[in-house]
């Protein structure tokens, strides 16, 4: 907020604080989280910036896989990984997720 501030002559001129930052960040966050009705976690994707960039590189192949319910929370895990140019994995992101319904494996990919 303050390098943004400096740019534009002050925090005041932005046109926006930290709280509109903050919650653009849980807005954006909760779209990567699905709960059930019990509002338990239902799904989680996570995707970073280096996990777009390496998509961006190398996504012409990606693969997944259900490690079946191998965490304490009884939740498989999801890896989404490619190769890149030297034949080394590389990671576009992951899940976890509850159930291993059609519906959710939706949810996750379009997410």
């Amino acid at each position: 907020m303050n390098v943004i501030g400096n740019i534009h002559g002050g925090n005041d001129k932005v046109g926006f604080n930290v709280q509109h930052v903050r919650n653009v960040l849980r807005d954006e966050r909760k779209k990567r989280t699905e709960v059930d009705e019990e509002n338990r976690l239902k799904c989680l994707v996570w995707i970073d910036p280096r996990c777009i960039m390496a998509y961006q590189n190398f996504g012409d192949v990606m693969t997944f896989d259900t490690t079946y319910r191998t965490n304490r929370y009884a939740m498989p895990f999801v890896p989404f990984t490619g190769v890149n140019h030297h034949y080394q994995s590389v990671i576009f992101g992951f899940a976890l997720m509850r159930d291993e319904h059609a519906s959710t494996f939706e949810w996750i990919l379009c997410t």
